[in-house]
């Protein structure tokens, strides 16, 4: 049974049309990647769709531009025209966006550049709480399925973590993080 969505060749090697000065005679063909729905968290969108992303932005956008259905959650969702202001720093225009959500710490338990740096203790956890069926249950159970929504994790995680990983104003990262 054929799905259109995954291409029969996964990789396809070709003679190199270019010049062949840098040494490279084939290449490797690898089909685009469409995702029915991407999820990005960003630290600026207004209730149009308009996403600003502060830091190194990875690969979100071409995710975000390549998805079929775009949902963007925020550190800060503004109302007005704010974001119209330096307009070129905004890289996701609002024509790929399909829903905005504010949800503060809402890349927990990895970093927001300029707001919270990443928990390094949550992430060890699920690393070793991964290696064992029994141990990653009782993991999603408590910190996944156990939470109601995001503020509750939030609370679960609890104050006094969050505020060790939040962003020093200068760099933008935690500054005295243990990341041991």
């Amino acid at each position: 049974q054929s799905d259109a969505k995954i291409p029969n060749d996964k990789l396809i090697q070709m003679d190199n049309p270019f010049s062949t000065s840098n040494n490279t005679d084939r290449l490797v063909l690898v089909p685009a990647i469409n995702p029915d729905v991407t999820i990005i968290h960003v630290q600026k969108a207004d209730k149009k769709g308009n996403c600003r992303i502060e830091g190194l932005s990875f690969a979100d956008v071409e995710q975000a531009k390549a998805a079929r259905h775009l949902i963007v959650t925020c550190e800060q969702l503004y109302t007005g025209d704010e974001l119209k202001r330096n307009s070129d720093q905004n890289q996701i225009p609002f024509i790929h966006v399909d829903a905005v959500v504010h949800m503060p710490h809402g890349a927990y338990p990895t970093a927001c550049y300029n707001s919270y740096d990443y928990d390094p203790r949550q992430l060890k956890m699920y690393a070793r709480c991964a290696k064992d069926e029994e141990a990653f249950n009782n993991y999603l159970e408590q910190y996944v399925l156990g939470t109601r929504d995001h503020g509750a994790l939030m609370e679960l995680v609890g104050r006094e973590q969050i505020e060790k990983i939040t962003a020093d104003p200068e760099t933008g990262y935690a500054s005295n993080l243990d990341r041991t």
